[in-house]
């Protein structure tokens, strides 16, 4: 039988025309939303604004300072925070170090939960708002203890700003021993080339030389057995060429600490020094 070709369209337009009565809005097509991502950590090299340092408050006895802690330290003039670390020792001294080389150092005078101190800072290269490299430093703060340690810093530089440390208790309450420190501890330079090599007796006694010439030689001291820091008295003796200075010449004191280098094994530690003479501060951080 054959069809109208005529007869078979009018009939499909019918059809379509009645499935698509009483609704003029073509449908919408689905589109795919993905899931919005997870907002990302606030960086440690964002600056933050200082806030107000909560004020200490009269206590029976002073809080306890010493330790090694990890946080953050801005520096309001130049709207910058970056991450920093902190040493302090029973006796109240302190060495706070960037991740870079900038350092600034001196004491603490604890009353209740509260602090003063006086030292000096250091940059690594750059300068202070007032062109000098080294400038007196006040500290203030607040310390809860075995938790927290803030405070606000001021330089004569006019440089001024704040810090806050969270106490390490994974990194220093582990026991010091000096058969942990026995043995040769190097460096290498940017380019890969070793440049200095420092030798520790289990007697605790360093000798070295860099590739510079420059000489080594001191002690470390165990100071508490149940904590992870050592105390450092450190010679660096210029050599005789005077074409190149030493990172001294001096008699330098400190502290140093072990650091695991990720799987926890003695042969892959590494050893952090900071030391101090006079407004001259240095720091290494050696490995076997």
């Amino acid at each position: 039988m054959n069809t109208n070709p005529s007869l078979i369209f009018l009939l499909v337009a019918a059809a379509l025309t009645a499935c698509n009565s009483g609704n003029d809005t073509p449908p919408e097509r689905a589109v795919a939303v993905s899931p919005s991502p997870p907002p990302a950590p606030p960086s440690p090299w964002t600056y933050r604004a200082c806030e107000s340092t909560v004020a200490s408050s009269p206590a029976d006895t002073d809080a306890v300072t010493d330790g090694i802690w990890q946080g953050s330290l801005t520096n309001e003039l130049t709207k910058t925070t970056e991450p920093w670390a902190a040493i302090v020792s029973a006796d109240g001294r302190f060495h706070l170090r960037s991740s870079g080389y900038t350092q600034m150092a001196g004491t603490l005078d604890v009353d209740g939960n509260g602090y003063t101190g006086e030292g000096f800072a250091k940059t690594g290269g750059t300068k202070w708002h007032d062109g000098s490299q080294v400038s007196a430093l006040t500290v203030a703060g607040t310390i809860a203890e075995r938790d927290r340690l803030s405070g606000d810093f001021v330089l004569a530089s006019g440089d001024a700003g704040c810090f806050e440390f969270a106490y390490d208790a994974d990194l220093y309450e582990r026991p010091s021993s000096l058969d942990l420190i026995d043995g040769r501890w190097i460096d290498y330079d940017d380019w890969s080339f070793l440049w200095i090599a420092l030798d520790v007796t289990a007697e605790g006694a360093i000798t070295g030389l860099d590739i510079y010439g420059c000489s080594y030689a001191g002690s470390m001291v165990l100071q508490d057995e149940r904590f992870n820091l050592y105390a450092v008295a450190l010679d660096i003796l210029q050599r005789t060429d005077d074409s190149y200075t030493c990172w001294g010449p001096g008699s330098f004191e400190g502290f140093a600490y072990l650091e695991d280098a990720g799987d926890g094994s003695i042969a892959n530690h590494f050893l952090h020094m900071a030391l101090v003479a006079g407004n001259n501060a240095v720091r290494f951080s050696l490995h076997r």
